[in-house]
């Protein structure tokens, strides 16, 4: 029989502290013990050598194969397909746990979900088999969209009726309400009924994570009928912006590929996986958001931008370029444009040029830089033939070429742009040099080689490792690197998280992965906690002292050197003094850190070497 929560604990925590994790998982991964840890073959991938392993003590289970890893709830709804909530009843159910009703918000989405599933269908079936959709399957038909892939993507046609699917919905017992809630139909202004919201339209499906129907796209296939595209309004299941197109779809070809192809089309997309490139995905009539750009970064951080190559396209292209850059940098992806010649789409290009031709441009794809340089040569005003012309262009490449942080990129684009132009390569780069000094501020040299990077993703995550399980390290960390960011994102990341963790709360792994419980974070806290290992330190102080100083003097020596490669090309390009002495000053600040740090290195016991 349930039980009350004793004393109002959390009901995710009781659940939790109920729950046997190597019970759960030993029901469906048969387990050996290897030390602390239990192995066994993963049920998330195919694999023929253990990789999967679960650890009782901290309650946790990683896959070091796939990557998956998380506490009790993150297998089972993996396993399941559950949401949290869901899960969360499952576990409570099991170990005699009462948990309250969902709260009225959840019960309005699984209405929502449930209206979609229904609309979904009877556009599937009208799309299949309905006289009504013959000129939509013509349609598709000229457009290269067979009966597998329509059934693939979940296509369908909304009839030219004017309530034809509210009236099938509210058959099926869905009330108004909650079909123009779902955005499927809109009430009439003269107030007496309702409207379908798509009529006479192929219907694009458009997909949550786990594959479930949370809004449509639709194309206008009559003559006259406008706009060309539309899609669901904002619900509660779906909002602009945050989801791509096909991602459920194309996951598994984005893993495989290690890059994703982000398209404009829903058609663009389809055509892309008809012609081989599974990876393909598309934003929904919007720039790459930071949101969907972490959606992509579950899966590759290499993406290629094809939208099309009209002016709609193009200016498309254009008006995500901050957004872009803003992507590439939080996130770590390496974003980079295709531009496809004569002005065609995807779709079309596919068709005229096969498969193997897209792949050579997709292997081309340029910079997110080179694209805003060609933009820009192209933008500015006169002919290149001419000094006002050449002029124009140098200016309009300025502050572009001044964002680059990189010499060796810098000097790159330099060399291209003087041959490009016909100008003098040291006059271009005395006129594009103002501009870098002006917006370069000392910061990490981006030249770090590998194996330091590595250095110091391996101290900063033995670092997180000491500061999870003692607080005194905590306060060590916020007093002597304060101001001293970590290289890792993610490791920056968890590292805020801890330093913000309310005083009142306990820190552990446990309550990590029960805060944070999406993929991609579950995932790195997993990962550390198994490489935690307690007794690996004699000295927790003396540890977290030796790691805290490397990072620091890392730290200000990159600073040192950018400083200095800063005060030489000011003083090389004849830099205005007060320029000249505001670098200095930068430089010699680093340099006395640098050696304050060095002076005390013989009183830290080295642990950590940066490569």
């Amino acid at each position: 029989m349930s039980k009350d929560f004793p004393g109002g604990l959390d009901p995710v925590e009781l659940v939790r502290d109920r729950a046997d994790i190597l019970e759960i998982i030993g029901e469906s991964v048969v387990l050996k013990r290897s030390g602390r840890n239990y192995t066994g073959l993963c049920p998330f991938h195919g694999e023929k050598t253990p990789s999967f392993n679960v650890n009782p003590e901290k309650r946790i289970f990683r896959c070091f194969g796939c990557g998956e890893g998380g506490d009790v709830f993150a297998f089972v709804m993996k396993q399941q397909n559950l949401g949290f909530r869901d899960a969360l009843k499952v576990l409570a159910e099991r170990y005699g746990i009462a948990v309250a009703e969902s709260d009225p918000m959840a019960d309005e989405r699984k209405l929502l979900r449930h209206a979609n599933e229904l609309a979904a269908a009877f556009y599937r079936r009208t799309l299949a088999e309905d006289p009504a959709g013959e000129d939509a399957r013509a349609y598709l038909a000229q457009r290269g969209v067979n009966a597998e892939l329509q059934e693939r993507f979940g296509l369908g046609y909304a009839p030219r009726e004017w309530d034809a699917l509210h009236r099938h919905l509210t058959h099926q017992g869905v009330s108004a309400k909650v079909q123009e809630d779902a955005g499927l139909v809109r009430a009439r202004r003269e107030g007496n009924g309702f409207y379908d919201y798509f009529r006479g339209r192929v219907i694009f499906p458009i997909t949550g994570d786990l594959g479930q129907v949370i809004a449509f796209g639709a194309r206008a296939i009559h003559p006259g009928d406008e706009p060309k595209y539309l899609n669901s309004p904002d619900t509660p299941l779906y909002h602009k912006g945050r989801h791509l197109y096909a991602l459920p779809i194309a996951k598994e070809g984005i893993k495989r590929k290690d890059r994703a192809l982000l398209m404009e089309g829903y058609m663009d997309v389809i055509a892309a996986h008809r012609a081989g490139f599974t990876e393909a995905v598309g934003v929904l009539g919007t720039a790459l958001t930071p949101p969907q750009a972490k959606s992509l970064l579950r899966y590759s951080k290499r993406v290629v931008v094809s939208y099309d190559a009209d002016k709609a396209g193009q200016a498309a292209t254009d008006r995500g370029i901050a957004t872009l850059e803003e992507v590439a940098g939080s996130a770590m992806l390496d974003v980079r444009v295709l531009r496809i010649p004569q002005g065609k789409d995807p779709d079309e290009f596919l068709r005229s040029h096969g498969a193997e031709a897209f792949e050579e441009l997709v292997e081309g794809a340029t910079t997110l830089i080179q694209y805003q340089l060609d933009r820009a040569i192209e933008g500015a005003e006169g002919s290149l033939d001419t000094p006002e012309g050449k002029e124009a262009a140098v200016q309009a490449c300025k502050k572009i070429l001044g964002r680059v942080s990189s010499a060796v990129l810098r000097d790159e684009f330099y060399a291209q742009l003087a041959k490009r132009l016909d100008v003098s390569r040291d006059a271009l780069s005395l006129e594009i040099g103002k501009e870098f000094r002006h917006n370069r501020a000392p910061r990490r040299s981006t030249g770090t080689p590998l194996a330091k990077r590595n250095g110091f993703r391996q101290a900063e995550a033995d670092l997180l490792t000491l500061m999870v399980e003692h607080n005194t390290v905590r306060q060590d960390v916020s007093e002597h690197l304060a101001g001293i960011p970590f290289t890792d994102e993610d490791c920056q990341w968890l590292r805020e998280t801890i330093e913000a963790w309310p005083a009142d709360k306990e820190l552990s792994w446990e309550a990590l992965l029960t805060e944070y419980t999406g993929e991609q974070e579950q995932g790195f806290i997993s990962r550390l906690a198994f490489g935690a290992d307690s007794e690996k330190w004699h000295d927790v102080e003396q540890a977290a002292t030796s790691i805290i100083h490397t990072i620091a003097i890392s730290f200000w020596t990159q600073e040192h050197d950018t400083c200095k490669e800063l005060l030489e090309a000011a003083i090389r390009e004849s830099a205005p003094p007060d320029e000249i002495n505001e670098v200095l000053r930068q430089y010699k600040h680093a340099l006395t850190r640098k050696e304050d740090l060095k002076s005390r290195s013989g009183s830290v016991l080295p642990t950590h070497k940066m490569g």
